[in-house]
């Protein structure tokens, strides 16, 4: 696969750079193969002002790709758009999360990889034994 000037945060990705999210709005794009997707989010970096948080290419995904962009809601939702019209048959999924939360935005700040992925316990976490249960009266 040949992409001509390719999107800087593009190359940056690909060879393993991660950011962090900014801006409200989170989009996750995952296509069938890698071709398709890094098609998809360099034409979707290079119209939008989206910031390319991460992207995972056939990584113990079996075979498909993702990308994170971070951004504004209306550039978050532009740039889902252009990916899925550029990746055509090829996408898989496509989704918008328009205001995370302040703990899911601190565990994908750590990244989405499995090996990487630590014990989370969201700030106010109810425990079973702790929440007494409405029917057991």
């Amino acid at each position: 696969m040949f992409l001509g000037d390719v999107h800087p945060m593009l190359h940056d990705a690909v060879l393993g750079t991660r950011l962090d999210l900014a801006g409200e709005a989170l989009a996750v794009v995952e296509t069938s193969s890698s071709p398709a997707l890094l098609a998809a989010v360099d034409a979707a970096v290079k119209s939008t002002p989206v910031v390319l948080v991460e992207l995972r290419l056939a990584d113990d995904l079996g075979g498909h790709a993702v990308a994170l962009m971070s951004g504004d809601l209306t550039d978050a939702e532009t740039a889902l758009g252009i990916c899925a019209e550029r990746a055509g048959d090829q996408l898989l999924a496509r989704s918008l999360l328009p205001r995370l939360d302040s703990n899911l935005r601190e565990l994908l700040d750590r990244g989405t990889s499995f090996g990487h992925c630590p014990a989370f316990e969201p700030a106010g976490a109810e425990h079973p034994e702790e929440v007494a249960c409405a029917w057991a009266k």
